[in-house]
């Protein structure tokens, strides 16, 4: 397998053209020994593997090397069945095919690109790894750290989460091979072998301007010592001086010394390494040097792109740099010694992968911390700790202030980046308030934000970031709404899942498919009735949400507006999505995906193409509804599809469909279909009913049939008032 530098987004490769590519940097480890990481000393890539001296201060040509002193490096493992896990509650268990030690494993750097990453902050091995170990993977061994390494990656269609190196792409070659670590150049330009070119507006914006032109009232800097305005332009960056000294005439006349040339060093050309120990004749000519210099040089180009990935790297480090992970540990991939809870937990996950599973996308369980009590649980607040990441913000902690004034904390808590949620004053009962679920709003990295689910039923206020995202309402209903636990679990960076334990026995009774369910946009009412074209099967993760339309609006009052449904089609017989047309043009609705697929990715053009629409007229206003569906679905895909109405019409989607299968009868159980779910990737699969029980559109309808009427004004009065009566008492 190939693998990329975990910092720049290039290949490690043998076949590289340029030797830095093939020198690397390895952080690892032995086996499971998750407590030693070791850096290693500088390798060759070589066309067997990936082979460094085990001494950090080694290189692979040094002359005194022996054969014990190098050791054969696995970087970048899409899988962790290589090393021990808690396949057993408890203990630890080996696969066969570990081997009984010497097996080093980890994550890779070029070795120019690992010196300027400890320039740049001087990592924590340990948390490195554990960012790394937390961080996906794609085919070609590149970490997706949720952005595309300044131009040297992308992601790759229709799966817009894989991301993809282009060390080799044409246009990009020069600059992405360019050894960024060594330039012979910058070291000229310290000897002041080119002449600067100077910038009016830094070195002199207006020559014109005198002193005797500035008076008492000229700017608010006036009669401020001129050391301290030296001291603050120095600790600007160099496009806020110019900004400054464009804006106010005091700075505009402030000479800028040598010390403010070099304090340049420190800002904007901080990746300027070698100025750390020049002395060059003039910092003023060196800073304008630099400046010609990076126009044309493709190494240094390529330096500032991954000095600015160092500095990326730096702030992921310093957000999660929290350790330990805090909380009563449970077993779990990292720390499989710890006890195994006994508690039956209702979970809430999405895009978790087994150590088995390809680390292509999603999040990784590697820890886990749970608590339980006697009773509900009841806090007199409610903290949440936020992380933000490449791709977002992400909740990692949760803090308890209990009745005691003791603190019950779980995961990775930030001080400085809590949120209290804002609890119903109505809630509230003897200064506590009783949890009752969650509300979580998750991609398939982790959980972007929570709420609390009172025990009135009542919301809190959200923490983190919920917008656009699927939604989990993880709760029970009735005599199981109080449970009596926390669960969570963690990779090295934030919490991935999260996990409810009930008072009563007989948890799966618990378990509905509205409060087991990933949903989009939101969560549906729980007091309706969801019917699919495959058997629900309760599972603790999932990957793409039920997605919901309610073409019926609550209580089905859009259901006498509604006169066509829109079937699209991809290709032959592959269904992809519907759209709902009323009288009122305001409430059309979409649902899946309408139009057709661009150059093989996701994104739809609504045009012509291979996609097509279907319309099936709905007699709305005469109180015609969909009664129930037939479907033809074969694996993730629907092929066929039948609706029956309550006038008794049944409608076939494509209508030339003719192969002899099985078709799947779905029949709601609630008296009228108010909505469809299903799920909605490339394709359209397990679609279903959403049916209401209070309402009863047949029984309306047969009204209409008993009391015939001659004119369109007096159906249209009759209407009205049969609406009213759809609501059983």
């Amino acid at each position: 397998m190939q693998t990329a530098c975990a910092l720049c987004g290039v290949f490690i490769t043998a076949e590289a053209p340029q030797q830095w590519m093939k020198e690397f940097r390895a952080i690892y480890v032995q086996d499971d020994c998750w407590e030693v990481v070791r850096l290693s000393g500088v390798g060759l890539c070589r066309e067997n593997g990936t082979v460094a001296p085990c001494g950090y201060k080694k290189r692979y040509d040094d002359r005194v090397l022996g054969p014990g002193d190098k050791i054969s490096i696995e970087l970048s493992k899409l899988t962790l069945d290589h090393v021990a896990g808690p396949d057993q509650p408890g203990r630890r268990s080996r696969s066969s095919s570990i081997r009984s030690s010497g097996f080093y494993w980890g994550f890779g750097f070029h070795a120019a690109c690992w010196d300027l990453l400890a320039a740049c902050c001087k990592p924590s091995l340990r948390k490195l790894f554990l960012a790394c170990l937390s961080t996906p993977i794609g085919d070609d061994g590149i970490l997706d750290w949720g952005h595309t390494y300044h131009g040297a990656a992308s992601h790759t269609a229709p799966k817009p989460f894989r991301l993809k190196s282009l060390t080799w792409d044409a246009p990009l070659v020069e600059g992405l091979q360019a050894d960024p670590f060594h330039v012979p150049a910058i070291m000229d330009l310290i000897e002041g072998k080119i002449t600067p070119m100077v910038d009016d507006a830094l070195a002199d914006h207006s020559p014109s301007l005198r002193l005797e032109d500035i008076g008492a009232g000229a700017d608010d800097f006036y009669q401020l010592p001129t050391e301290f305005l030296e001291n603050v332009v120095s600790l600007l960056p160099s496009q806020d001086v110019r900004a400054l000294r464009i804006a106010a005439p005091s700075f505009a006349l402030l000479e800028l010394t040598e010390a403010f040339w070099q304090s340049r060093f420190n800002h904007e050309y901080q990746y300027i390494l070698e100025a750390l120990e020049a002395n060059p004749d003039s910092w003023e000519a060196l800073y304008f040097s630099i400046r010609t210099l990076e126009h044309g040089s493709t190494s240094l180009k390529n330096r500032k792109r991954i000095w600015d990935l160092a500095l990326k790297m730096k702030v992921l480090l310093n957000e999660v740099a929290r350790e330990p992970c805090e909380g009563p540990p449970a077993c779990s991939f990292l720390e499989p010694f710890e006890p195994v809870d006994d508690n039956s937990w209702h979970k809430a996950a999405r895009g978790v992968r087994t150590t088995s599973d390809p680390f292509y996308s999603g999040c990784r369980a590697l820890r886990a911390r749970a608590v339980t009590g006697n009773g509900p649980l009841s806090v007199r607040q409610l903290f949440v700790s936020l992380v933000q990441l490449g791709s977002g913000i992400f909740v990692s902690g949760l803090r308890f202030a209990t009745k005691s004034r003791d603190d019950i904390c779980l995961g990775y808590i930030h001080p400085d980046k809590e949120y209290a949620l804002d609890f119903p004053p109505e809630c509230e009962h003897e200064s506590l308030y009783t949890i009752a679920g969650w509300y979580l709003a998750l991609d398939l990295s982790g959980i972007r934000a929570v709420a609390a689910l009172m025990d009135n039923g009542k919301l809190s206020s959200w923490a983190g970031d919920p917008q656009g995202f699927p939604r989990w309402r993880l709760a029970g209903e009735g005599v199981w709404r109080e449970f009596s636990g926390v669960k969570a679990e963690f990779d090295g960076l934030k919490m991935v899942s999260l996990s409810r334990a009930v008072l009563e026995v007989g948890l799966y009774s618990d378990r509905t498919m509205v409060t087991s369910s990933l949903w989009s946009p939101d969560v549906p009412p729980s007091d309706l009735y969801y019917d699919g074209s495959q058997r629900f099967s309760f599972v603790d993760s999932f990957e793409l949400p039920f997605s919901v339309v309610m073409f019926g609006g609550a209580k089905g009052v859009d259901l006498s507006d509604l006169v066509e449904i829109g079937i699209w089609l991809q290709g032959y017989d592959t269904i992809t999505g519907f759209d709902f047309v009323y009288t009122d043009s305001s409430k059309n609705k979409p649902f899946g995906h309408i139009g057709r697929y661009s150059n093989g990715s996701t994104e739809i053009v609504y045009k012509h193409s291979g996609s097509h629409r279907h319309a099936l007229a709905i007699d709305g206003p005469g109180l015609e509804v969909v009664k129930s569906l037939q479907v033809m679905q074969e694996e993730d895909s629907i092929h066929g599809l039948r609706v029956r109405t309550n006038t008794g019409r049944i409608v076939q989607f494509p209508s030339h469909y003719s192969r002899e299968t099985t078709w799947t009868h779905v029949h709601p159980y609630g008296s009228t279909v108010v909505g469809f779910y299903a799920k909605c990737g490339a394709q359209l699969h397990n679609i279903g009913l959403i049916s209401d029980n209070s309402i009863n559109f047949d029984a309306a309808l047969e009204n209409r049939k008993l009391s015939p009427s001659s004119s369109h004004r007096r159906r249209k009065s009759r209407l009205s008032v049969s609406f009213g009566q759809l609501f059983k008492p």
